[in-house]
């Protein structure tokens, strides 16, 4: 019977952790955040709607200067509308309104289509040089 040395152990259990302790220190983070938000909801709703107005025009920037295709474009610009939409009964949020439901539907086709975007224009890092090239890549101390 075939049984891993004690370093893989290692590497795996410490592996596992390091995932589980990432996952606890995340949720802490989103929960100060909530408890900032729910804090100071003036400061929360002036910073969303700044947020949303920069994506609004990166959309258009992406468009019009790094020619992206316009249906992407026009899915994003309209999701972030959608979110815009909510703020203007921010902090609160009622599930069965219109804006809410079109925010949830639009946010997962945004996703959805970014994803197929970026799937199928993969070459796109190779062409503005966003991937490391083999020089980067390999090690010094790999023998030559």
């Amino acid at each position: 019977m075939w049984l891993p040395s004690f370093f893989v152990l290692v590497v795996y259990v410490s592996g596992y952790l390091f995932l589980l302790f990432a996952a606890i220190c995340l949720a802490c983070g989103f929960y100060y955040l909530a408890e900032l938000v729910e804090e100071y909801t003036s400061a929360a709703k002036k910073v969303l709607r700044v947020v949303i107005l920069i994506m609004l025009g990166v959309f258009v920037v992406l468009w019009a200067y790094e020619r992206f295709y316009f249906v992407y474009c026009a899915i994003g610009f309209a999701s972030h509308l959608m979110y815009y939409q909510l703020l203007k009964s921010f902090p609160f949020l009622q599930p069965k309104t219109l804006p809410f439901i079109g925010s949830g539907i639009m946010f997962v086709i945004n996703n959805v289509a970014w994803y197929r975007y970026f799937n199928e224009n993969y070459n796109m890092f190779y062409n503005y040089r966003l991937s490391p090239t083999m020089a980067e890549t390999k090690s010094i101390l790999v023998a030559q």
